[in-house]
């Protein structure tokens, strides 16, 4: 049973490794909140190191719903304003509409966002949390499959990758400390049987043990004895 885990430096060193693994899916966070909010303020600006699909719902809604300056529509070829007026409508009379719906659609990039930070807090007291974020992100990746992104791709790999070791050395963490936990009771157990004078259980069988074997022996000698007598 004893794989050296009660060991403190492997305890320790167990612990920074999965440590390690809950900050790297922090950061992603952290950088996917940044890119969730860049199109806010009109920013196109967006780091890599982060979760896909939330951006993507953010970007989208914010190239939809005209956030950017009439500049980039024109750079691209397209006027969004134009597409409105097909529909007979004016941008003035959607402006209200569109402001809604990006609230909404910002709201549930955030509220996507939460659900890896609520895995990332709760994986500090149980590793199958860490494993529901790369699970999470596992998805996110497959969806990145539909955007032509080779270096986006490539980051997400690595970072699945770090968070799938992760969960495996929550799993080592978690047998490590009840395996360390059983020791620590065991000897708890002696330290108090030595206080107390009493011998371990299984020391106090071998003595009746023992002891019956010798009173066999002896009764089986008197027994010989009585009849060397009798005759």
């Amino acid at each position: 049973m004893n794989r050296g885990f009660s060991n403190p430096d492997a305890l320790s060193e167990l612990a920074i490794k999965y440590r390690t693994a809950r900050y790297e899916l922090l950061a992603v966070v952290i950088f996917t909140l940044v890119n969730v909010l860049m199109p806010v303020f009109g920013s196109q600006t967006y780091f890599l190191f982060s979760i896909y699909f939330p951006y993507e719902l953010s970007i989208t809604a914010a190239v939809l719903c005209m956030r950017f300056p009439e500049e980039v529509y024109e750079a691209a070829g397209v006027s969004m304003e134009d597409i409105w007026t097909s529909y007979g409508l004016t941008f003035a009379e959607m402006e209200g509409v569109l402001n809604v719906i990006f609230a909404i659609v910002i709201c549930v990039a955030l509220a996507i966002t939460g659900l890896y930070f609520l895995c990332f807090i709760l994986s500090k007291k149980n590793h199958i949390w860490l494993v529901v974020g790369t699970v999470l992100f596992g998805i996110d990746t497959l969806m990145l499959l539909s955007n032509i992104d080779i270096i986006s791709l490539v980051l997400h790999i690595i970072i699945l990758v770090i968070l799938i070791r992760g969960c495996k050395t929550g799993a080592e963490l978690k047998r490590a400390q009840a395996e360390a936990a059983y020791m620590q009771q065991m000897m708890g157990q002696e330290q108090m049987m030595q206080q107390n004078g009493s011998a371990p259980q299984y020391e106090a069988d071998f003595k009746s043990y023992t002891t019956d074997e010798q009173s066999y022996f002896e009764d089986g000698q008197s027994s010989e004895n009585d009849q060397s007598s009798d005759s």
